[in-house]
């Protein structure tokens, strides 16, 4: 009686201090608090989506603080209605210091398909803390809801005293329809949401595929991962500009996410350059890339009705629906009464005063635009539409599709390993026939023993199957083996030094006999396991049981996570998209003063061959430069790269053992937005760029003791 007393106050004291920030509760636990000696309250971030999802949980002693340092140990078991292909447990530890009189820690939980339900437990010297788990009660805005686009929304920490027209929270009405093919507001009210009222239309907004996520100017993440789950970032530039100045730290994983292809939008920013370019590590901004429409209607399906029904999921289907409510009205005719109010939204803009407004500029391969309009919100339609672009889709961005499979997973298999020996049991077989054929039959019959016939020919028939097996077994060899193929891009306009790098790898790995160790990635490493689909779909579904861990393990450690269980399979090929951003010394330096150029590399591994393109669209070689050493480069077409690089499948696998329904007809369908980079950038090598082809670090292996397979590392970047 008296733990449920303490939960149900725990839980009243909860959901009153979670009113000051815009975390959505969970639950509280554990089940026997007093027991226990500590309590805890979860939370969570509105917007769930495929990544890393952030879990905040805040433990408190019962006393006035903890007399012993406790180390704890968390699992978690998200689930889906129905059980899903990845259904996994993930499991922590979390160190509470003594004397600490409340400690609160962020978990970011491996995000592969739809929370409809989570369990948690603790655990505290190998025993659980309390006789039951704990029940996250995964509310609606916390959910997966099928966004299109996942918007951040950073708000200033001073925005009530600020008195700043960028400090109010932003009215989202545009954003809605223009990213998630939202209704058009039927509101003839021409003002501006106020804060109250902007926040109320987010806390009431079920319709349209554009979500959002508001995070606190003084409690953005400390890791990137954090911001996994999101596509675009929405800050007041003074915001951006006091934390560059008050809190580095914070931006740096901001940032770092802009570069694996993000899109980071400041408002209120300087019409000048120069500040802008030092917050962005000295990237000049350009007015390339903007869209300019020149009918604010244009794109909106004016001839279709206005639906304002919310977003309805299908269980059976993992879809998403817009609902089939009728609203009785017509874009046509909400659009046109917002004209004759001579709304903001349909304000037409000339193309002049649009690209005076907004500047674009790239860091990494993100995007950032800085609108100097103080306050853009809610703003025209033609501002907003010019920002579209197709990677602001997390599926695009990503290559990823856990509702539908990749292909991308035949493509990338290891053919030397894991397929049946074909070759093999045709010969045994033709051995075996003729042997218990002929041979054996004629040779017991002249020497009067036919009646062996009835012992030898099952006794060769298991000798001959036995031995197929062991052959097979032996022919992957006992070794572990992996196949990486890993892209970086480098962007070192800024500098040779502190560039922005972006490092993404597909990587297969094969395990003959030893899994139980699994696949260890580094803390900031974004690993996301590619599976394929099914080719005829099966219409079963099992409820989805949260009493089991699954077959998929997730546990983070010292160095990392490790992904066991049925992440690698004995004996079956398992493959990881992975994404590591960083910043590092670019690998070469140039000297275009020379005749013919020179190169310096600057790391301290051998660079097999170089590629650079000058300013007047030359080609320069360079091939085996070892570390530290300078070498003259010598002129040539990059058809001799190109070709390079298909020998070695840099981009695009030359074979597959796969069968032809399982192979990829279309190439890039399913690619990652920096594959399909790299794509347009062997198509058309940018000026002042290189391409490099080198071997991948041992580091880059998942598995210990592996052997590569077919691994190669191609670098790209911009120079100075």
């Amino acid at each position: 009686m008296i733990s449920r007393c303490l939960l149900a106050i725990c839980l009243v004291v909860f959901l009153a201090a979670v009113t000051r920030g815009e975390d959505i509760p969970l639950g509280v636990g554990p089940s026997q608090p007093t027991k226990a000696g500590l309590t805890m309250t979860m939370s969570a971030p509105r917007l769930g989506n495929e990544g890393f999802h952030p879990i905040k949980i805040q433990f408190k002693p019962l006393g006035k603080q903890f007399n012993r340092q406790r180390e704890l140990t968390l699992r978690f078991r998200p689930r889906d209605q129905y059980a899903a292909e990845l259904d996994h447990q993930f499991e922590c530890r979390v160190t509470i210091p003594q004397d600490a009189k409340s400690f609160e820690t962020t978990v970011l939980v491996p995000h592969f398909h739809r929370w409809q339900s989570c369990w948690m437990r603790v655990y505290e010297d190998g025993r659980p803390l309390g006789k039951l788990p704990t029940h996250l009660a995964i509310s609606q805005p916390v959910m997966d809801w099928g966004q299109e686009v996942g918007f951040g929304i950073i708000v200033p920490h001073d925005a009530a005293t600020s008195g700043e027209p960028w400090a109010v929270f932003p009215d989202l009405r545009t954003l809605v329809t223009v990213f998630g093919r939202g209704p058009i507001d039927e509101s003839v009210k021409t003002e501006r949401f106020s804060e109250k009222e902007a926040r109320d239309y987010l806390d009431r907004l079920d319709f349209g595929f554009a979500r959002f996520r508001v995070l606190e100017e003084k409690e953005l993440p400390e890791s990137w991962l954090a911001y996994s789950q999101l596509d675009v970032m929405v800050a007041p530039y003074p915001v951006f500009e006091r934390l560059a100045s008050e809190a580095p730290e914070s931006i740096a994983p901001l940032l770092k996410w802009v570069s694996t292809g993000g899109e980071l939008w400041l408002y209120a920013a300087p019409k000048g350059t120069t500040a802008a370019n030092e917050l962005l590590g000295g990237l000049p901004p350009t007015d390339s890339g903007f869209k300019y429409a020149q009918d604010p209607s244009q794109g909106l399906e004016l001839r279709q009705e206005n639906i304002r029904s919310s977003v309805e999921y299908e269980t059976w289907s993992r879809s998403y629906n817009q609902g089939y409510t009728s609203s009785g009205t017509y874009r046509r005719d909400a659009y046109q009464a917002l004209v004759d109010a001579k709304h903001p939204m349909t304000e037409e803009v000339k193309r002049k005063q649009l690209l005076e407004t907004v500047r674009l500029g790239s860091y990494g391969l993100g995007r950032v635009a800085l609108i100097t309009t103080e306050d853009p919100f809610p703003g025209s339609f033609q501002l907003w539409k010019g920002l579209t672009k197709q990677t602001q889709q997390w599926n695009y961005r990503q290559g990823v599709d856990y509702a539908n499979g990749s292909d991308s997973y035949w493509a990338w298999l290891m053919n030397a390993v894991g397929g049946p020996p074909v070759t093999m049991f045709i010969g045994f077989n033709v051995i075996f026939v003729v042997l218990i054929g002929p041979i054996l039959y004629f040779s017991l019959r002249r020497n009067r023993r036919l009646y062996l016939l009835y012992f030898l020919a099952p006794a060769l028939a298991f000798l001959a199957t036995t031995g197929l097996f062991f052959y097979a077994f032996a022919s992957d060899g006992f070794s572990n083996r992996g196949r990486v193929r890993m892209l970086s891009w480098i962007d070192a306009r800024g500098g040779l030094e502190n560039c922005p790098i972006v490092n993404q790898s597909r990587e297969t790995y094969y395990t003959v006999v030893d899994s139980r160790l699994g696949l260890q990635f580094d803390r900031d490493t974004l690993a996301l396991p590619i599976i394929y689909p099914e080719r005829i779909t099966q219409y079963r579904y099992f409820s989805s049981n949260d009493n089991s861990p699954g077959r998929y393990r997730v546990e983070e450690n010292a160095s990392g996570r490790r992904y066991g269980g049925d992440f690698l399979e004995t004996r079956t090929q398992t493959q990881f998209l992975t994404t590591l951003p960083e910043t590092g010394t670019c690998p070469i330096e140039v000297d275009f003063s020379a005749s013919p150029p020179k190169l310096t590399n600057r790391w301290d591994t051998e660079l097999q061959a170089v590629l650079v393109c000058d300013k007047q669209k030359n080609y320069w070689i360079a091939e085996s430069v070892a570390a530290s050493e300078t070498q003259v480069m010598r002129q040539t077409e990059f058809e001799e790269f190109a070709t390079r690089l298909t020998q070695q499948e840099a981009l695009v696998p030359l074979t597959t053992t796969a069968s032809v329904p399982y192979r990829v007809q279309n190439g890039f369908a399913d690619r990652s937005f920096v594959e399909q980079h790299f794509k347009r950038v062997i198509e058309s090598p940018k000026t002042n760029s290189f391409l490099i082809i080198t071997e991948v670090p041992e580091s880059r292996f998942a598995i210990r003791d592996c052997t590569p397979e077919q691994s190669i590392r191609l670098i790209g970047g911009l120079l100075p």
